[in-house]
């Protein structure tokens, strides 16, 4: 959707997939958290103004190509404010999507019935469908905090 070439792909969903894992010694020890952490948002970030500025040049029908043509107040966004936003968004979407799309799968697993209705009229009841998914499944329960004194 944003446009991502595809030679940047992997690494940049593993680095917004690295966002949510920094305590997950499967991505990096207690020593290394802070300065991998950094490379992940730098590597999003970067992934960003890149491609913001290869789409000044050449649009295509992407979500990049949107967000550098949008205009606030006559404002248009710069290559650093799409850096960070690419951060922002891959943060967002990542655990929230996977969160919604489990549920919905729980959901429809633990209701048959439910799988026989929405086929019955997919393009007509998907749209609701979807809805009713991230509305019935709070996808974001709580974020991790760590107390820095006693409360």
């Amino acid at each position: 959707m944003i446009g991502i070439p595809e030679a940047d792909r992997e690494a940049v969903a593993f680095a917004t997939e690295a966002l949510f894992g920094t305590t997950d010694l499967e991505y990096t020890s207690l020593e290394e958290r802070a300065e991998f952490f950094y490379r992940q948002i730098g590597i999003l970030h970067s992934a960003g103004t890149d491609l913001a500025r290869r789409r000044r040049v050449e649009p295509r029908n992407d979500l990049m190509s949107a967000m550098i043509d949008a205009e606030f107040d006559g404002h248009r966004l710069s290559d650093e404010d799409i850096g960070a936003f690419m951060v922002l968004i891959s943060a967002a979407g990542n655990d929230t999507t996977k969160q919604t799309t489990s549920h919905a799968f729980k959901a429809l697993v633990e209701n048959p019935d439910q799988i026989d209705w929405l086929r019955a009229d997919l393009d007509g009841r998907m749209n609701a469908a979807i809805e009713e998914f991230i509305r019935w499944g709070s996808v974001v329960v709580h974020f991790a905090r760590r107390a820095t004194r006693d409360t």
